[in-house]
């Protein structure tokens, strides 16, 4: 998934915005215990963006600084899978 945000209306917290209705729409859904995101390290916007959203740096993968949210929603009982 890209999050975009026009340069028009860049600046307004948009995509930070996007982020926590992306977190809202999956807390429910019993595969998703947290969300990744690759961001390019001179993309100061995205970084502010990811991070206000509660986002920490993991790692790095080719060039990218790897984000991590903490657990959007617990994770499903294992004896419930079967």
């Amino acid at each position: 998934m890209l999050v975009a945000v026009a340069p028009v209306a860049r600046g307004q917290g948009l995509a930070r915005r996007m982020l926590d209705l992306l977190a809202d729409a999956v807390r429910d859904e019993v595969q998703v215990t947290s969300l990744r995101a690759m961001v390019h390290p001179d993309n100061v916007a995205s970084v502010r963006a990811f991070t206000a959203a509660g986002y920490t740096a993991v790692g790095s993968e080719v060039g990218f600084t790897v984000y991590s949210t903490a657990q959007v929603a617990e994770p499903p009982d294992r004896e419930m899978r079967s």
